[in-house]
């Protein structure tokens, strides 16, 4: 039969409460999470450090990928606006209200 975990605690100068948050807050997870992960990762031998720099490289590339979304979401709204105004003859205000209220209100709302 497995045995319940055991919680663990202490405490950090807020310097390190600082860096902790910083590095776990692109991936959504807890302090505890990310202290756990940590720590099996050191007992199981990996270098925090080298650790540390995968997590920043993926928070990095995480970012990057969003910007591109962004940019393509944008992309997606002009042309839209441009099939609307000069294939579906509609009004530019029109259009530009359509794609507010319709494309870029569901694509914030998918997010």
């Amino acid at each position: 039969m497995a045995t319940a975990s055991q919680p663990i605690s202490f405490r950090v100068p807020p310097a390190i409460l600082q860096q902790i948050d910083a590095r776990r807050k692109p991936f959504g997870i807890s302090r505890g999470e990310w202290v756990r992960g940590i720590v099996i990762q050191n007992l199981a031998g990996t270098d925090a450090n080298a650790l540390s720099a995968q997590i920043d490289g993926l928070a990095a590339a995480l970012s990057e990928l969003i910007q591109k979304a962004d940019s393509q979401k944008t992309d997606l709204a002009r042309v839209l606006f441009l099939l609307l105004t000069e294939l579906g003859n509609l009004p530019r205000d029109d259009a530009r209200n359509l794609i507010v209220e319709r494309f870029l209100q569901a694509v914030k709302e998918q997010a």
